[in-house]
């Protein structure tokens, strides 16, 4: 739900020509509706409050999906959307960047909502898990050799796209005791 001003607030960034993308901070208007939304809610904010401003500091923001822009010219330079791809977004995000473009967390909030049933919020987590996880190994070799890659983006892509796979062995080492 974009607030009367968002369209004036992002499209400020883009008066430098090399921006080819803006992505705003998620809010989450229905954060308190039960048990579930608040963990998704405050997974998000996490997310939102900590690792963007990083990525916006090394110049690797992802686009959400929602609550953002993307240059047009951008946009059709890079192909577009993967229409087979489960997080198009992500991986549009990725493409971006290596094209060497800049992109831009605004910390300005857009109200949005997160899943409201313990069904939804695995769906949603686990397309997440294995879209991004997809969009590394589909793109490793290109991310791993790019010129245009910074060494920092390189390690915040990875990040990005891996982290997932990171909680299985966090639980392993809780559950083993390591």
């Amino acid at each position: 739900i974009p607030k009367p001003d968002f369209l004036k607030e992002i499209i400020v960034p883009f008066s430098d020509s090399n921006v080819a993308m803006v992505q705003t901070r998620q809010g989450f208007y229905n954060h308190k509706t039960n048990l579930i939304t608040r963990f998704a809610a405050y997974l998000l904010m996490i997310y939102h409050t900590i690792v963007m401003p990083i990525n916006n500091r090394v110049n690797s923001v992802f686009f959400c999906g929602t609550a953002g822009a993307i240059r047009r010219s951008a946009f059709d330079r890079v192909g577009g959307w993967n229409s087979k791809s489960i997080t198009e977004d992500s991986e549009l995000s990725v493409k971006i960047l290596m094209k060497g473009y800049k992109t831009v967390y605004l910390d300005y909030e857009t109200p949005s909502e997160v899943p409201d049933t313990f069904e939804s919020f695995i769906k949603q987590q686990m397309r997440w898990c294995y879209g991004n996880t997809r969009v590394f190994f589909d793109n490793a070799g290109k991310i791993i050799f790019s010129r245009a890659l910074s060494i920092r983006q390189k390690m915040m892509i990875s990040f990005i796209t891996l982290g997932n796979c990171s909680a299985f062995i966090v639980l392993a080492m809780t559950l083993f005791g390591f």
